[in-house]
């Protein structure tokens, strides 16, 4: 009986992918009366950070340590990765060495999606990827 209850409270519980994005991007991205698409909400969302930041940078190799830099004038930061990574940096002080990026990578969360959502918590390097010819935005919101 009280697994079934668990079980119960479990799924009673549990978030949908739009509640992920939504809670994640809170204070951030404004959704307003945007319908984010349940199954990939991503891909709605990356039109409305767009559309919101306050600048958007297009991240490669050669000026991530510029864009970083920037970056850190600001209050709130995302990066998008194609269709299936959005990422908020937490800390941009808690950084780890990357010798693919050629810079020290900050603190984030946030989920990448591999069939379900999956939620990352880590230094951004680990999340995002290695360069390559992904497209990786890093929005800035003040």
């Amino acid at each position: 009986m009280l697994v079934l209850a668990f079980a119960a409270f479990q799924l009673s519980s549990a978030q949908t992918n739009v509640e992920k994005i939504s809670k994640l991007t809170e204070g951030i991205v404004n959704v307003g009366d945007a319908t984010l698409n349940e199954n990939n909400p991503i891909v709605s969302i990356s039109p409305l950070a767009e559309a919101q930041a306050e600048s958007s940078i297009v991240l490669t190799k050669e000026n991530v340590v510029e864009a970083f830099s920037k970056g850190q004038d600001y209050s709130k930061a995302l990066i998008i990765v194609g269709q299936h990574t959005l990422v908020k940096i937490t800390d941009w002080a808690d950084c780890q060495a990357s010798g693919a990026w050629g810079t020290c990578m900050p603190k984030g969360e946030g989920y990448v999606k591999k069939g379900e959502l999956q939620e990352k918590a880590d230094y951004i390097n680990n999340i995002i990827g290695i360069p390559d010819s992904q497209t990786r935005t890093l929005y800035l919101f003040k």
